[in-house]
């Protein structure tokens, strides 16, 4: 059976391999890591910039008349920007947008199309529950989740916050995916420095609150802007480095929390429907 060739981060955390997981356990569809040169769909990550070229006229007519003619099309399925900057022209010829995570993202698109578009917007990864065992949200096992970003793992404040909450839960996204899916499911609430701990937890209607650590991230944080930006939202974090982590209790946690049942029911909707390939049984 012919493998789906699909774009995504190869890193070893459950973010980037929610991808694999997606594709070959719900959607049935085998697939194999490719370029942004030969890709026929890109999904979970901030890799959308790996599809420009900076602005030269002449490399980008070399790289269109080469492997933008073999592997002319590319389904875009919620990939986003890394960072807020001004991006070169696309040098595949078909760049089919099927849906991108935000909003900032789509408006970056628009002005390299030089025209608008009415796209889906979403992260995929609000399609975990479809991993694991349903309802598992339900039966919680820790009052607090403390989701590093995998390059943040072993900072310090992570143990902090661990020490200051009763039963809480490191969670470490390296472990085996899907475990990592059930953990964070089972938390009452959930601190992250990492975007798709923040998303799963979305995912199973978990309240959460981003906290940034480190400067060791790639991009500004705009990728966390672009993920609310789809729910019409303000990104809200706290700096630990600025502001410490004694205000971060279960309580504020859930006064800061702004995205509804309702809007992610309706994310998993449209990212469903917004698919770009038949799912195989």
């Amino acid at each position: 059976m012919k493998k789906l060739r699909m774009y995504h981060a190869q890193l070893p955390n459950m973010g980037d391999l929610l991808n694999v997981l997606l594709m070959e356990e719900y959607f049935k569809i085998p697939m194999k890591r490719a370029t942004p040169l030969t890709a026929e769909l890109s999904g979970i990550g901030s890799g959308l910039g790996q599809f420009t070229l900076p602005d030269d006229r002449m490399l980008l007519k070399f790289v269109e008349k080469t492997m933008g003619q073999i592997y002319p099309k590319v389904h875009i399925w919620g990939t986003g920007f890394i960072e807020d900057k001004e991006w070169g022209a696309f040098y595949r010829k078909k760049m089919i947008f099927s849906a991108v995570r935000g909003e900032l993202s789509k408006q970056k698109i628009e002005k390299i199309l030089g025209h608008e578009l009415d796209i889906p917007l979403g992260d995929a990864g609000i399609l975990a529950p479809v991993l694991v065992e349903s309802n598992i949200e339900k039966y919680k096992r820790y009052t607090v989740g403390i989701v590093p970003h995998f390059k943040e793992q072993d900072h310090p404040v992570f143990q902090k916050l661990v020490k200051k909450f009763p039963g809480a839960k490191l969670i470490d996204l390296r472990d085996e995916p899907h475990q990592v899916i059930r953990e964070i499911a089972q938390c009452e609430v959930i601190i992250s420095s990492s975007l798709h701990g923040l998303i799963v937890a979305d995912a199973f209607y978990v309240p959460n609150y981003h906290i940034v650590v480190t400067d060791n991230l790639l991009g500004d944080g705009f990728k966390f802007d672009d993920y609310y930006s789809a729910y019409g939202l303000p990104h809200r974090y706290t700096d630990v480095s600025l502001e410490g982590i004694d205000h971060l209790t279960s309580e504020f946690v859930r006064s800061q929390y702004q995205v509804t049942a309702e809007m992610v029911d309706r994310t998993k909707q449209t990212m469903e429907a917004a698919f770009p390939f038949k799912r195989r049984k």
